[in-house]
């Protein structure tokens, strides 16, 4: 599969770039408005620092206006898939098609890593969020009731590529 050059279709100047140090605390507190029940810093610490994990930014003037973080996992199946655990976008930067260039650079990365498959959870109200994994080729897998603790429920979704599925180690076929 052949991945477009990273380039806004509303603004040329926003740059994605792979996050580091300086900008977490930025993106963590875009996390912690943007989501009812975020997750701990932690977290954000591990996928940073892991090695089949990426964190990438948005930038408009230097400032972040959003992130995703997208991971390799062996959780779904028994060989090696990807996850996007979390996408978001500061609330006046919406619709102006950042999210989508935040999306596909998780997914070029795991593409890049040589997965099949790309799982993500979404909560069932948030329609703006499922319209775009839609519009980027996800479907609808199951509901997963009261994922969240706030007890509501979200979609599994997954985007299959056209990688030959990669078995994670130490899991067989079978």
């Amino acid at each position: 599969m052949k991945w477009p050059e990273i380039a806004s279709p509303v603004d040329e100047a926003i740059r994605i770039e792979r996050c580091g140090w300086l900008r977490l605390p930025t993106v963590y507190r875009i996390h912690r408005g943007c989501f009812p029940h975020p997750y701990p810093l932690w977290r954000f610490v591990v996928y940073l620092l892991g090695a089949e994990s990426r964190i990438y930014v948005a930038l408009l003037e230097n400032e972040v206006r959003g992130y995703v973080i997208g991971t390799v996992t062996a959780q779904q199946r028994p060989y090696l898939t990807g996850e996007i655990i979390s996408l978001a976008v500061l609330p006046e930067w919406r619709s102006r098609g950042i999210g989508r260039l935040l999306l596909e650079a998780a997914e070029r990365f795991l593409s890049r890593s040589g997965i099949s498959e790309i799982f993500l959870q979404v909560a069932v109200s948030n329609d703006v969020a499922r319209a775009l994994y839609q519009q980027m080729g996800y479907q609808q897998l199951d509901r997963l009731p009261r994922y969240y603790l706030n007890g509501e429920d979200a979609y599994l979704m997954c985007r299959r590529l056209n990688n030959p599925p990669r078995l994670a180690p130490g899991r067989s076929r079978r």
